[in-house]
């Protein structure tokens, strides 16, 4: 059926179609084009091979080789082309089932369900994982498991196919398991039974093969000593230095690349029992993400077993800390594959994380043993216990949303909630960078200094400026460790360090050198991260940035320093509306390339959602921090996560507060402007307040309490 009508599309649009088997004879040249050679089939259309007579030879300029792929059939049940089929035999089939099982919802799998089940079919699809379609986004696999199910199609996702009996041609029964607990079984009975789990590369290219370890170093040493040679001439000596950096650059690349190596899993391994550490513990909606280290498994040797792996445990039994040794039974695959050419590369990162195989837990996890935990695991687990009172005192969206900006753990938040923050422009507020940091640091500087300042022999006779700097440096520090150490938060760091270093030392660092340095010490440390979109947007937002303000830079200074306090108030705006259209405008080639995205609405967003986190958020977050040893933390909690629909009052509150403070030097008619918008804004905020109360709106809060699923922001 599919081979005539694609024929008939063929002949439609006349675009000739010739069956056989083609050999690539020669490559363009100079003297001719491309030239392929075509034998008649010989036996089996799909599964046979050519005949060794040549039909025809063609000729053209360019040649796409589409060869497709190879069926992989399951260990235990292997194709017979009549009950148990593979997509090629699906194809041919000599007439339509009544009843089929397809085992895989890939693109394969679910293009054969459709069909089949527009014509008639009953169609029962297992899948093992929570979703069909699973390389998509989650939102088109949510959509696709609706829309099938409701034309009449049976998805069983998160079971996975224990048996096939296969009792004469065209009658089978198929036994399938619920993936998390193989004891909830059921049986099936079919006509024909699909199998679209996978499919291998019909051809394999071949990259270039892994150069010597001794490549780089040679290389670095040879573009130095060129550059000492070459001091006296000035042209060739800064080509010398560039060619230097470029040594330096892929001497590092292999050296991390070296140093990381770690067996990686190379094919799936079912049901195996794994024992290991655990490393850190990701709280993911209903289920928990586990890093486990120090491994063994039972079905592999200690020599290919991999340093790290990642398990989805969605079976409920005891909390787990880092720190834990436990037993579980697990799936285990190994890092998959892009999604389409270009795409992320997950097998990349995992290599440089030493993460050789991911998977999921079939059973309960036994705790055999509590060892002695490193730095980097009792970070780990503070950052949980952390995460977990945060979630603790303010329940829902709120909780997930405070506890990503304060320890960098997303896990919890919604994915409708990451949605609307991706779709508002707004998802850089989660992710730990520069305005965190900067935010941070400024406001430890601040208040150390107005601290000391208060104490005057103190003031009068000591650096304090420079003590609060350092005390901001190291405040700096603790949340980088805290929230995870990613690239934009290094980067954050760094140059953050480098300006407070500057105070301490009585000079100006606000330059592009800063952007350089911390770009280069990532890329020395970690030289992988070049291609991953934080580095490529967080750099390209910074840059723009910082070559934006050296040069408009001295007006806002201007302006804020010498103009009215309406004036001063009107160039905060001004800012903040510059910042993010420099940014903005720097970062959307990077997120259309790597995540399909156009932010429409991102200016207007952070117009709002940039003061609300610097003037409310984060100072309630600081405050946290410091009540948390006491277990006070709620207090600062629960205004934090009040300001859901309030933050036009709360800015609005701030701004008066403001107003206030300038006041004294203001002429008499800016006073009386300041005194109007005081009284408007009272009364203003009197209103929302009494309106909130008896609807029960989210301000109502900070007298009851938070209630669950309310976004922070």
């Amino acid at each position: 059926i599919f081979n005539k009508g694609v024929g008939f599309l063929f002949k439609k649009n006349k675009v000739d179609h010739i069956k056989g088997h083609a050999r690539m004879v020669s490559g363009r040249t100079a003297g001719g084009p491309c030239r392929v050679e075509v034998s008649k089939p010989s036996g089996d259309y799909y599964h046979g091979s050519g005949s060794p007579d040549v039909a025809e030879t063609l000729t053209a300029e360019n040649v796409i080789i589409a060869t497709g792929a190879a069926p992989k059939a399951l260990p235990f049940a292997p194709f017979d082309g009549k009950t148990i089929v593979s997509s090629y035999d699906a194809m041919i089939l000599p007439k339509r089932p009544k009843s089929m099982v397809i085992v895989g919802s890939g693109a394969i799998g679910m293009e054969f369900a459709y069909f089949y089940n527009a014509f008639g079919t009953k169609v029962t699809v297992v899948e093992i994982l929570d979703r069909v379609l699973p390389v998509e986004d989650d939102d088109i696999c949510k959509l696709a498991k609706r829309v099938f199910t409701k034309q009449g199609m049976d998805i069983l996702t998160g079971h996975t196919v224990k048996a096939i009996d296969v009792k004469t041609p065209g009658e089978a029964t198929v036994t399938i398991a619920d993936a998390t607990d193989e004891s909830k079984s059921r049986r099936v009975d079919c006509d024909i039974v699909l199998v679209a789990v996978g499919v291998g590369a019909g051809i394999y290219f071949a990259l270039p093969a892994e150069p010597p370890n001794w490549m780089g170093a040679v290389l670095l040493a040879a573009t130095v000593l060129a550059a000492v040679g070459l001091r006296r001439r000035a042209a060739l000596l800064l080509l010398s230095i560039g060619l230097a950096g470029v040594a330096t650059g892929f001497a590092a690349s292999q050296l991390r690349t070296n140093l990381t190596a770690a067996p990686v899993l190379e094919k799936r391994i079912g049901s195996a029992m794994v024992t290991g550490r655990i490393v850190f513990v990701q709280s993911r909606g209903k289920a928990q993400r586990w890093l486990m280290e120090d491994l063994s498994i039972s079905r592999l040797e200690p020599r290919n077993t991999p340093e790290r792996i990642r398990l989805t445990n969605r079976v409920r039994g005891v909390a787990l800390e880092p720190g834990m040794r436990i037993r579980v039974r697990a799936t285990l695959m190994p890092p998959p594959s892009p999604a389409a050419p270009g795409a992320f590369d997950f097998p990349r990162l995992a290599w440089f994380a030493s993460l050789g195989a991911v998977g999921f837990t079939t059973s309960r996890a036994r705790i055999v043993g509590v060892e002695d935990r490193a730095f980097s695991t009792s970070l780990s687990a503070l950052r949980q216990s952390m995460s977990a009172r945060v979630r603790t005192a303010l329940p829902g969206a709120s909780g997930a949303v405070a506890a990503a900006l304060m320890t960098g753990d997303r896990g919890a938040i919604p994915e409708d909630v990451l949605a609307d923050m991706r779709d508002s422009g707004l998802a850089h507020l989660l992710a730990i960078s520069g305005l965190h940091i900067g935010l941070v640091a400024g406001l430890f500087f601040f208040f150390v200094r107005g601290l000391l300042a208060a104490v005057e022999p103190v003031a009068l006779r000591y650096p304090i400026k420079k003590w609060a700097a350092a005390g901001a440096m190291a405040a700096a520090f603790g949340y980088l460790l805290i929230t995870g150490a990613t690239v934009p938060t290094q980067r954050a760091f760094i140059m953050t360090g480098i300006v407070l270093t500057a105070i301490m030392l009585d000079r100006s660092a606000v330059s592009m050198r800063i952007v350089a340095l911390a770009a280069l010490a990532i890329l020395i440390l970690a030289p992988e991260t070049l291609l991953s979109a934080s580095f490529q947007m967080s750099f390209a937002a910074v840059v723009a940035l910082v070559a934006v303000y050296e040069s408009a830079g001295a007006r806002f200074s201007r302006g804020r320093g010498r103009g009215s306090l309406r004036r001063r108030l009107l160039i905060y705006g001004a800012g903040i509306l510059l910042t993010s259209l420099v940014a903005g405008l720097a970062t959307t080639p990077f997120a259309v390339f790597h995540f399909n995205r156009f932010v429409i609405y991102g200016l207007a967003a952070n117009m709002f959602a940039v003061p609300l986190t610097a003037l409310w958020i984060m100072p309630w977050a600081m405050a946290a921090y410091v009540l948390m040893p006491f277990g006070l933390e709620g207090l600062a909690l629960a205004p934090m996560g009040a300001i859901q629909l309030s933050g036009s009052l709360a800015v609005l509150f701030l701004i008066i507060l403001m107003l206030m403070s300038g006041a004294r030097r203001a002429t008499a008619r800016e006073r009386a402007v300041i005194g109007t918008m005081l009284v408007a804004g009272f009364v203003l905020g009197s209103v929302i307040l009494a309106v909130e109360l008896l609807a029960d709106l989210p301000l109502a809060n900070l007298v009851r309490g938070p209630r669950a699923g309310r976004d922070i922001l």
